[in-house]
Parts: structure tokens; sequence; C-alpha cells
């Protein structure tokens, strides 16, 4: 009967003793004659390796960067998925390819009631904390109104300089926003304070 896909486990074990060799280059080689039976025989191949012991952390990003073995493997491959992630029972698949985007899988152990392996929403990105700085900058600005550094300065009783340092750096992080006159002031989004009134622009 066809087979679809077939899954080697692993590829240490399958591959063999490589001492003396061209590494990469027999790396390569037996990644090449395994496509060869795929191609024979249509079907699909995952093949079971390892990664560094260094790894397991989901800070890790690149499958490519985390696997254990030469680049002749990470190049004959059509694409890799790393399993990572220290919790036992949280997992993160990432997945990259040639002919794919990459993507991630989020990945829980129902331990309960004993149903595997589910894919489950990715968690929330903790909310970043302003540091002390950018939160008295941006106090400034929504008790002054739209305004430039040298009243933002004399506001917080910060340096002038260091203020001018820090402004872009807001306006990237989409923190504030500068209009054509070089002032700068607050995202739509942010709330106002109540019984603030808004002021004209200040040099």
């Amino acid at each position: 009967d066809p087979c679809r896909l077939l899954i080697l486990d692993t590829m240490t074990a399958l591959r063999g003793q490589q001492a003396g060799k061209n590494l990469i280059k027999s790396d390569y080689d037996f990644i090449m004659s395994i496509k060869r039976q795929m191609s024979k025989h249509g079907c699909s191949v995952l093949l079971i390796s390892h990664s560094r012991k260094d790894s397991t952390g989901s800070e890790k990003v690149d499958s490519i960067d985390c696997h254990l073995g030469t680049t002749g493997i990470t190049a004959a491959v059509d694409a890799t998925m790393l399993l990572t992630g220290a919790d036992d029972t949280k997992k993160i698949l990432k997945v990259k390819g040639r002919d794919i985007s990459p993507f991630e899988v989020y990945l829980e152990l129902q331990v309960d009631d004993r149903t595997g392996w589910v894919a489950v929403d990715a968690p929330a990105a903790p909310e970043k904390k302003l540091g002390a700085l950018r939160q008295r900058i941006l106090d400034a600005v929504l008790a002054i109104g739209p305004c430039g550094p040298d009243a933002i300065s004399k506001a917080t009783g910060d340096n002038a300089s260091t203020i001018r340092v820090y402004l872009p750096r807001m306006v990237k992080d989409g923190q504030v926003v500068k209009d054509s006159s070089g002032c700068y002031g607050l995202v739509e989004h942010t709330p106002s304070v109540t019984g603030v009134a808004p002021v004209e622009p200040v040099a």
C-alpha cells in the first residue's frame, strides 16, 4: 500500500559513523538519499533529530541555529521544525522552510483529561512598563498639551538635552507624536486627564 508519511527516528541512529569524512557533505548526501526515496515512493518524510542543549528556552527563535549538526543537514531539507520550551506541558513548534512562511504553533499538554497535546492561542505579550523619565515626559505633555523639549524640560526638571534624545525614541515607540511644527503631543488613544484643558503649543 502506498505510504503517505515515513517517520525516521532518530537521524543519529540511522546515519552511521562519519569519522574522517567531510561532515557537511556527508550530512547533505545522507539527506539527499532520503529525498530520492521520497520522490520514488511519493511520500513525505519526517526526520527526527536533536537540538542543542541550550535551545529549550522559548526565546530561541531560529530552528536552524538551534539544530544539533552541520549545515549540510539544514541546507538539504525542505523545512525545519523546532519543538522548544522549558515547560514540560507548554511547547512552541517553530517552523520555517523554502516554500512556506515561518510560523509558530503553541501547544499545551492536557494533563487533566489526558487528551494529549492541543494547539492553543499564543499568550498575550506582557505590557512594557514605561521608564521613569518617559513617564514624566508623558505626564508633562498631558498637562501642557503639544509642546517642545524646552517646555517639557521646564515641567519635569530634567535636562533639555536628555529630553531631546528621548523624544524621538518615544515617537518611534508610538508613545508620543510629533507634528509639522516640531511640537510633541499624545497619541489619539491616550486618555485625557479630567480638568486639564488643552492649550496652545508651547515652543
